[in-house]
């Protein structure tokens, strides 16, 4: 019988000496939540094993994985990145601040790393890392979605903001829904948690722009999130009877934007 790989051993002998342990790190890594019997030590050592298990898995099928943005992902951040600003924070000035922000958002966008689980991990609870872990095991593995499926868990993410940085799932760029995640992260960035904002600015923008026309939207199963899709496209459709200046102040004022309190 061949001998097991270093990195597929330590797994092994992990569980063997922490079974307890093992049994509550399988609940966190399912659902997120964390009991009190697993401290961040404990993630964090199994955490370094999962990840050199997977990613020398793919080191032997070569097929390592590439954290680099294309040119592509590039053009498309930074364009959605100005965008953002300009419908959120217009009262940023023309010229060297307005690009200073720009290159601020731009420049804290990138793929998920495995240092992003970790900075989070050390930086916040660990309830917080679990959607950055995730987000990487299942960049070096899509076969992970579909065991995810097949045993009804959480739906996978596809991006997020850890520690200040906006992350991104490999591949986002792929399908037209998930296309706009980096507007949708810039308006959590500028706005805060609050997703009501943070999906009608997404859907005003994929309509604004072209990437989703008013029939896909209607026609896409977004269950919950169909009243900010609504808001959205009554936003899109008043800047296409009076101008999107309008359209856009109009979206500031039903949310709230630029209110002193």
């Amino acid at each position: 019988m061949p001998k097991p790989a270093p990195s597929t051993a330590k797994i092994r002998k992990f569980i063997k000496q922490k079974p307890d342990k093992w049994l509550l790190l399988k609940q966190f890594m399912r659902t997120g939540e964390r009991t009190k019997g697993i401290g961040k030590k404990t993630i964090s050592d199994f955490a370094q094993l999962g990840f050199d298990f997977k990613e020398a898995q793919n080191a032997r099928r070569k097929k390592p994985y590439n954290a680099l943005l294309s040119e592509r992902e590039k053009a498309e951040i930074k364009r959605q990145m100005r965008a953002a600003l300009m419908i959120v924070k217009p009262e940023i000035p023309a010229g060297n601040e307005k690009k200073e922000a720009l290159r601020h958002l731009v420049g804290r966008t990138a793929l998920v790393q495995r240092r992003h689980f970790f900075s989070t991990l050390e930086n916040n609870r660990a309830e917080d890392a679990f959607d950055a872990g995730r987000m990487y095991l299942d960049a070096l593995d899509k076969g992970n979605k579909k065991k995810a499926k097949r045993r009804k868990l959480n739906v996978e993410e596809i991006a997020g903001i850890q520690n200040d940085n906006l992350i991104l799932r490999k591949g986002w760029l792929k399908k037209k829904y998930t296309s706009t995640v980096p507007i949708h992260e810039a308006a959590h960035f500028l706005l805060g948690k609050s997703e009501s904002k943070a999906h009608i600015i997404d859907y005003y923008y994929a309509l604004k722009s072209g990437k989703m026309s008013l029939e896909r939207l209607g026609r896409t199963n977004i269950g919950e999130l169909r009243p900010f899709a609504e808001e959205a496209i009554s936003l899109f459709e008043l800047g296409k009877r009076q101008g999107w200046r309008i359209a856009d102040a109009e979206l500031r004022k039903r949310l709230g934007i630029g209110k002193k309190r």
